[in-house]
């Protein structure tokens, strides 16, 4: 899945799986993260495996956050 400018997130598989905002950011090598957290609690990242390229599938990192 290419980065287009434009993109919601549905395009990119994030509709109904997160409660809260999801987060951007650029890494330094330029390729874009995003962030969410569940209703659980549990936070997810993917991120582009190449700069304008295609994108990771959501993988959950370990542990809760709580409000």
């Amino acid at each position: 899945m290419a980065n287009r400018p434009g993109r919601t997130l549905v395009a990119l598989g994030a509709t109904g799986r997160f409660s809260t905002s999801i987060a951007a950011e650029t890494n330094a090598d330029g390729r874009v993260e995003l962030f969410g957290v569940n209703s659980s609690g549990c936070p997810y990242h993917r991120w582009q495996t190449a700069i304008g390229g295609p994108w990771s599938g959501w993988e959950q990192f370990d542990g809760l956050l709580r409000h």
